[in-house]
């Protein structure tokens, strides 16, 4: 079985966090919100779908079992605010 990540969280406060004064390190917060519009797309209803990147990075590994693994351990990584 494989797990596909799925980002879960608000956009609209990370954004607040980023701008917030009283944050010293956003580095994280400003990681995942790359990743997040790297690979999702929100919608004007608020849905939040999987963007073209994404699905082409899961399809371009997906004969490799090992080399989809390491995909999507990246994309995990990046969407939790880190490398």
């Amino acid at each position: 079985m494989i797990t596909i990540p799925y980002a879960v969280f608000h956009v609209e406060e990370f954004e607040r966090l980023i701008n917030s004064p009283h944050l010293r390190n956003k580095t994280g917060y400003i990681k995942s919100l790359q990743a997040f519009h790297k690979y999702f797309i929100q919608l004007e209803n608020g849905f939040v779908v999987f963007h073209e990147n994404y699905l082409r990075a899961i399809i371009q590994s997906i004969n490799d079992i090992e080399k989809l693994y390491r995909k999507i351990e990246q994309i995990s990584k990046e969407l939790a605010g880190g490398d």
